[in-house]
């Protein structure tokens, strides 16, 4: 019998099949790796962009609650004007009563200085000339002093009418109005309120005012806030760049009054910080102040004004602004109309 028959037979794969096997092992782990790779990188991507997704949430919370904030900051601060605006109204009506006094008896004393003077001529050739002339100034004196007082009281008792129209908030009807007095009027209250605060400020003021200018129908107290409000801000904005500049700057807010077509416009202008582009924007915006919340601006100013010259009166409030240069706010009012 053949041994080599009953031997064991070994089979032999070739190389080119072992070549391939392997080749094939590679790419699956090849493969396998990359999917593992894929995952991990997807899982990473997941997490960066979840970790991305939280950090803006967080960001976005800390906004809001900042927004929150500034927002009961400036409520509370409003709330602090508005008993300061019924404190002010209490002691400017305490104020008016003596003043009533004051110009009562200065318009007295001008009759009675009057009334002096024509005694004066029943004595003259009693008197003798010499003595005549030294009465006769001593009582023209007197007269003076008392026109100059009762001028003065009178000036005092608009401006209290105007702090206890601004603090009372009312509305005492459309009727027409001489609008350069207002603006006039409210322009002397700014300056005298603001150099009240700071007795180093001061500012030259142009008046530019139309002499016959058509008469408008505005709520008295609503427009006169709107203008004070404006003026206001203007005062701040000289001061503060005079801060910057020192005193090689000269302040200055130009006032001007005029008729276009079936409107009368109102330009107040000044020579400020002006208004930063970003800024500008967002002026009219309610609670939108640069200013901080200690000093009791609430950001409503510019809104409200906005509101009561379009809405209740039909008008347009607008503001042009070069920053560190100027700023001018003009206000368009309609021309009341006589025909039937």
């Amino acid at each position: 019998m053949d041994t080599h028959n009953t031997r064991t037979l070994h089979y032999k794969w070739p190389n080119y099949i072992l070549n391939a096997i392997m080749s094939i092992q590679w790419i699956i782990s090849v493969v396998v790796g990359g999917l593992g790779a894929v995952f991990i990188f997807r899982q990473m991507k997941w997490s960066n962009t979840h970790a991305e997704k939280l950090e803006q949430q967080e960001l976005e919370l800390q906004r809001k609650d900042e927004e929150i904030r500034v927002t009961k900051q400036q409520l509370m601060a409003q709330d602090q004007l508005a008993t300061m605006g019924r404190l002010i109204a209490g002691i400017a009506h305490e104020i008016k009563n003596p003043l009533n006094f004051v110009t009562n008896f200065s318009e007295l004393s001008i009759e009675l200085s009057e009334e002096l003077q024509a005694g004066l001529e029943k004595y003259r050739q009693r008197l003798g000339e010499v003595a005549f002339r030294e009465l006769q100034e001593l009582v023209e004196d007197i007269r003076q002093n008392a026109i100059d007082t009762n001028k003065n009281g009178q000036r005092a008792s608009n401006i209290v009418r105007s702090m206890m129209d601004h603090t009372r908030g009312t509305q005492s009807g459309l009727k027409p109005i001489a609008l350069n007095a207002l603006l006039d009027e409210n322009i002397k209250l700014a300056y005298h309120g603001y150099k009240a605060m700071d007795p180093q400020f001061t500012v030259r003021i142009e008046r530019i005012y139309a002499p016959y200018l058509p008469e408008v129908e505005a709520y008295v107290a609503e427009l006169g806030r709107v203008l004070l409000n404006i003026l206001n801000n203007a005062c701040d904005a000289v001061q503060e760049r005079r801060k910057q500049l020192g005193e090689r700057f000269e302040p200055q807010i130009s006032l001007r009054t005029v008729c276009e077509g079936e409107m009368v416009k109102i330009e107040i202008w000044d020579n400020g910080i002006g208004i930063a582009p970003d800024v500008l924007e967002n002026i009219f915006k309610p609670f939108f102040t640069t200013k901080p919340v200690s000093s009791g601006n609430t950001g409503l100013g510019l809104a409200i004004s906005r509101e009561i010259i379009e809405e209740q009166h039909g008008g347009q409030l607008l503001v042009e602004s070069k920053w560190n240069e100027y700023t001018c706010f003009t206000i368009l009012l309609p021309i009341v109309s006589h025909t039937p």
